[in-house]
C-alpha cells in the first residue's frame, strides 16, 4: 500500500512539473521578438551569474539593453547587477534548447558550451570546433589544464570562473583574435609567482600573453599577492571593463596596460597601497580607501 501511495504522489510531482512547465512556455513564446527568445536562451543555458553589462556588450546583436529589460518586466529576470533567473526558468529554457534540436547539424554549428567537468582534470581535446564562441567551464574545480584553444578560432567567451584547481592555460589563448571576454575570477593558482631569488628576472617565455581583443577581463579572487610581478602580459586595444577586486597586491601587476580601460574595480584590495596615473579613457572606479 505504501508503494502504491508513494507511486502515486510521484505521478502527481511529475504532473504538477508539466503544467508549471507548459506556463512558463507559454510565457517565454510570447515574447514579440525573436531576438528576445533567443536572449533568453542565450542566458538560460550560459549567463546566468554573469554580469548584466558584460551580456549587453556582448549581444548587442541581440539588442541585449532592452531586451533585458523586457524579460525582467516578464518576470523572466529577476532585476539585478548580476542576470538571476529562477531554477524553473533557467530548466525550461534549457530544455526548450534541446526540444528545438539546436545541436542536430553537429559540431560545426556549436555556438556554446556550457560543460560539468567536475571530474575532469584536462580540458580540451584534439577536434576543432569552427563556430563555437561560448565556453563555460564555471566551477570545474577538478580542472587543472586547457590546451588546444587554438583549435577554437571563433571563441568570444572563456569563463573559468572558480577553476580552483587550473595551474596551466594554453598559451594559444593569444592567439584567439575573436575573444572577448575571460573570466578568471576564482583561478587562484593560475597566475601566483612561484618565489623566485631577489633580482631575479622572470623569463619572458613564462608570461601567458592574452589577446588585445578583450573587452572584459576577470582577475577577481585570484590570489594575485604582495607582489606586483604575475605571469600573464596583456597591452589592450579596446579594454572596456578589468576588474582586479579580492586580491592582495600593495601595487596594481606592472605587466597589465591600463590604457583604454573604461571601468576599473579595484574592491575589497585591502593591501592597495598606491594607484598609478589614471587613464584618460576611465570612466568608473570602484575602490575601497587606499592606505599610505
Amino acid at each position: 500500500m505504501v508503494g502504491i501511495w508513494r507511486d502515486r504522489i510521484n505521478s502527481l510531482k511529475d504532473d504538477l512539473d508539466f503544467k508549471i512547465q507548459c506556463v512558463l512556455l507559454k510565457s517565454f513564446a510570447s515574447l514579440p521578438l525573436d531576438s528576445q527568445r533567443q536572449l533568453f536562451l542565450d542566458i538560460a543555458c550560459f549567463f546566468v551569474g554573469e554580469s548584466t553589462d558584460m551580456v549587453t556588450v556582448l549581444r548587442d546583436d541581440l539588442h541585449a539593453e532592452s531586451g533585458i529589460k523586457t524579460l525582467i518586466n516578464r518576470c523572466l529576470l529577476i532585476k539585478s547587477d548580476q542576470l538571476i533567473m529562477h531554477k524553473l526558468h533557467q530548466e525550461m529554457g534549457r530544455k526548450s534548447v534541446k526540444s528545438l534540436k539546436i545541436l542536430q547539424n553537429g559540431s560545426n554549428t556549436i555556438e556554446g558550451l556550457a560543460l560539468d567537468m567536475r571530474k575532469v582534470r584536462q580540458g580540451m581535446g584534439s577536434k576543432v570546433l569552427n563556430s563555437l564562441k561560448i565556453l563555460n567551464l564555471k566551477g570545474c574545480d577538478k580542472l587543472a589544464s586547457i590546451s588546444n584553444l587554438y583549435r577554437l578560432p571563433k571563441l568570444q567567451i572563456l569563463i573559468l570562473w572558480n577553476c580552483s584547481s587550473l595551474t596551466h592555460l594554453c598559451k594559444t589563448i593569444g592567439d584567439l583574435e575573436s575573444l572577448l571576454v575571460l573570466d578568471l575570477k576564482g583561478c587562484t593558482k593560475l597566475l601566483k609567482c612561484v618565489d623566485q631569488p631577489e633580482k631575479a628576472i622572470i623569463p619572458e617565455q613564462s608570461l601567458l600573453s592574452l589577446p588585445p581583443s578583450l573587452v572584459q577581463l576577470d582577475l577577481a579572487n585570484c590570489g594575485l599577492n604582495f607582489k606586483n610581478d604575475v605571469y600573464l602580459a596583456f597591452h589592450a586595444q579596446s579594454l572596456i571593463n578589468l576588474c582586479l577586486g579580492c586580491n592582495m597586491f600593495e601595487l596594481l601587476p606592472s605587466s597589465i596596460d591600463l590604457n583604454f580601460v573604461m571601468v576599473l574595480n579595484l574592491l575589497n584590495c585591502s593591501n592597495l597601497r598606491h594607484l598609478p596615473c589614471i587613464p584618460s579613457t576611465l570612466q568608473e572606479l570602484y575602490i575601497d580607501c587606499v592606505y599610505h
